[in-house]
């Protein structure tokens, strides 16, 4: 709780208040995995009012949602068809508890923009509405701006989550430690996962399982006996190829811990396992999605001083004079680093590059690179709606890019800086 006491405090000064003080909403964002749901979680706990908290996932309807709300308020299933029936019942509610503030907490709160239009501005004026002390707590991992509409909204109070820096998170993965493993040896592999992983990733719950996932392999030869627990050199290089397959694994591997396991190699029918994963992940893509997939790899993967000796055109299709194949500590710290960021007009620099059509810059091409962030194949980074100055990062691993290449019948290898 150390970590999240600024942001504790702000929301104690705007919930745990005297009756009818409470104001009329408060938006709470950050990326996932910041800590906002604890915080909250503890100072509802404190909060002497009436309280309700639904997500906004299960409400696909606004009568739903005013049905969870209002069951959580009143202890029981209430009917209700429409605003003016949830504000009626809400002043009943209030009255019935009187002194009494009430807090309405919806996470996942993004999901609001795609209700009706005439929600989120009922719900931001609900005080006002019912005049009762009603506060609105809206959980989201966006920006208040992506909420705003042409005709405008009532403007909450904002408390911003921030990332946990490398030393929270160094101190939030210690809280896992299995009690009989030491904690200085378990602090050394949380380091070294974090050199590896803090680049591409700095989602809590992702790199918890990793955490998870890869601390027997690294225990395995002190067990063994093979290694002592102080030599930090030999037991980085049994870990390391297991790092790097991990890494290729990051916001794409399966839920089950059973099968990211056998893509590991840990378990037996790990033969199949990879390519198995290989053709879910290949899927029938549009054609040209298929090559901005392959630019946005190669702009992950290539550094940006080299786009002009492969991708501008001399004599014919393909990179141009070709040199020296770079050293392999060169490589495998590229491949340890992960995926790097590379602006939007970089993507479709390459792309028109490498596709063999004249493709003109229609919507239809933006559109595609917005289908492969939601696939999650691509990660924007960044919180601009301007797509002219958005960056993104590919999160497809080379095997996967290797596949769909054959299917446009591509030598992504001739573009790639570690293979020339």
């Amino acid at each position: 709780m150390e970590l999240l006491e600024e942001q504790i405090n702000t929301i104690k000064s705007l919930l745990l208040v005297p009756y009818e003080c409470v104001p009329p909403a408060v938006f709470l964002y950050g990326h996932p995995s910041t800590g906002k749901t604890t915080a909250l979680t503890h100072v509802l706990s404190q909060f002497a009012g009436l309280s309700a908290v639904v997500s906004c996932v299960e409400c696909y309807t606004p009568a739903l949602l005013f049905q969870l709300v209002l069951r959580q308020l009143a202890g029981e299933d209430q009917r209700c068809d429409s605003v003016s029936s949830f504000v009626s019942t809400l002043q009943r509610i209030a009255d019935e508890h009187p002194e009494e503030n009430i807090a309405i907490v919806l996470k996942d709160a993004e999901r609001l923009r795609d209700q009706d239009a005439s929600l989120l501005p009922t719900l931001l004026r609900l005080q006002e509405l019912a005049a009762r002390p009603v506060c609105l707590v809206l959980v989201s991992n966006i920006i208040w701006d992506k909420f705003l509409t042409p005709g405008g909204l009532p403007q909450p109070l904002l408390v911003h989550f921030p990332q946990y820096s490398r030393g929270a998170l160094l101190e939030i993965l210690a809280l896992d430690r299995p009690a009989e493993v030491d904690e200085h040896f378990y602090r050394g592999f949380l380091s070294l996962l974090l050199a590896v992983f803090l680049a591409p990733c700095r989602n809590l719950r992702e790199l918890r399982y990793l955490a998870r996932a890869n601390f027997a392999r690294y225990r395995e030869p002190v067990l063994a006996g093979e290694v002592d627990a102080g030599d930090a050199r030999r037991l980085w290089r049994h870990v390391e190829p297991h790092l790097k397959a991990a890494l290729k694994t990051v916001y794409l591997r399966e839920v089950s811990s059973a099968q990211w396991e056998r893509m590991q190699g840990l378990m037996p029918g790990a033969e199949t396992a990879g390519a198995d994963d290989t053709r879910r992940l290949n899927t029938e893509l549009p054609f040209y999605s298929k090559f901005l997939l392959i630019a946005a790899y190669l702009a992950s993967y290539n550094p940006a001083k080299t786009d002009r000796r492969f991708f501008v055109r001399r004599t014919g299709r393909g990179p141009g004079r070709v040199r020296p194949r770079p050293a392999a500590g060169a490589r495998a710290s590229a491949l340890l680093t992960g995926p790097r960021t590379f602006p939007l007009d970089r993507l479709l620099a390459i792309f028109y590059a490498i596709v063999e059509d004249r493709v003109a810059p229609t919507a239809s091409i933006y559109s595609q690179v917005s289908s492969l962030v939601t696939l999650r194949m691509l990660a924007r980074i960044g919180g601009s709606d301007n797509l002219d100055i958005a960056k993104y990062k590919c999160l497809v691993d080379f095997d996967t890019i290797k596949s769909i290449a054959k299917t446009v019948h591509l030598e992504v290898e001739r573009y790639l800086y570690d293979f020339v």
